[in-house]
């Protein structure tokens, strides 16, 4: 999710944990704490493109980092807050929450989160929840500014917090049935027609769980579109994604290995002048939406053969189109098939 809503999370949660022993500061530490595990990106912009994009996500976000982390931040606190009845135990637990509920929130969304590293090479995504969701996030948002202003030690603000964490992961649990009921509907509807598919991706739209992605994998080109959770018989593909074959000089290469590792193998190759290939990540679809998939991809990658082996870099450039249009279109599609009612 988003670095914001980490914030919030973190703040929320600190302040149910021990806000009624050590008042503000909870919160604050709190804050401080959700957003640790994204500090990777100060690491990740000296590495190279595919390791960047592996490593963002990677060890900050595992078990191991959370518990590591919590161990040394408690010693710490101890050491610092020699006055205030909280013991180890307690300061533990607390930034083991603070820290740890950031990638299990993040394992909820599309990028994929290594929360059991070092022991297990595989990235969780549940793809129940965008990055950016604000019916997520204004839940703890409320609470937050609440607790800046309410000053007093009480269990009134703990009550706030709690109720906060209550709604927003109440929410988080309404995606995971939006997911069974997408990906239910979707099976269905193919196994109904006898269509043959290799796999099946939905993931929530932007900014909307109530609008999915659909992307199907029928070997040798994907099928996507949109399925609306508001309309009860709708065919959900608009349009075909042919997957192509990498070049040769590329197939063995280790940075192709990790995009595809990156990317579950949910690939597009598109062959450019100059002898460069473009290794498209579909999973997140175009940067307007699937009515305008030449925007250009969100996760797109320039492969370039050289004398001192393979040039990658991660393509970053303005989505071609009109982007209020577009959200327009995706705003239509909830309501109807017809995006131009």
């Amino acid at each position: 999710m988003d670095s914001l809503t980490q914030a919030l999370l973190g703040a929320t949660v600190g302040e149910a944990v021990l806000g009624n022993k050590i008042g503000r500061k909870a919160s604050i530490l709190g804050a401080l704490g959700g957003t640790l595990p994204d500090l990777d990106v100060l690491i990740q912009s000296s590495m190279s493109t595919v390791d960047g994009v592996l490593f963002h996500r990677g060890p900050s976000h595992s078990i191991t980092f959370a518990l590591i982390a919590s161990m040394l931040f408690s010693w710490l606190a101890l050491k610092l807050q020699k006055k205030t009845s909280v013991s180890y135990q307690n300061w533990f637990i607390f930034f083991f929450l603070v820290i740890f509920t950031h990638p299990l929130l993040d394992a909820f969304t599309n990028y994929g989160t290594e929360i059991f590293w070092p022991f297990l090479d595989a990235r969780v995504a549940w793809k129940t929840i965008f990055v950016i969701d604000p019916l997520y996030s204004i839940w703890l948002l409320i609470a937050v500014v609440f607790l800046l202003f309410y000053g007093k030690t009480n269990n009134i603000r703990k009550r706030v917090a709690m109720w906060a964490l209550v709604l927003s992961s109440s929410y988080l649990l309404l995606t995971v049935y939006h997911k069974y009921h997408v990906d239910k509907n979707v099976t269905g509807y193919l196994e109904h027609r006898n269509e043959s598919y290799d796999r099946i991706m939905t993931v929530p739209s932007p900014l909307c769980n109530w609008l999915w992605t659909v992307v199907i994998d029928k070997g040798d080109h994907y099928e996507a579109g949109y399925f609306s959770m508001m309309i009860a018989e709708q065919d959900f593909r608009d349009v075909i994604i042919p997957k192509n074959a990498p070049a040769d000089w590329m197939v063995n290469e280790e940075e192709l290995r990790g995009v595809k590792h990156f990317a579950n193998d949910w690939l597009q190759y598109k062959k450019e002048e100059g002898g460069k290939m473009i290794v498209n990540d579909i999973r997140f679809g175009p940067m307007l939406g699937w009515y305008n998939p030449e925007s250009g991809f969100i996760f797109s990658f320039e492969f370039k053969k050289s004398e001192n082996g393979v040039i990658v870099k991660q393509n970053d450039r303005e989505p071609e189109g009109n982007i209020k249009e577009e959200l327009g279109k995706l705003w239509s599609r909830i309501w109807s098939t017809d995006i131009n009612k």
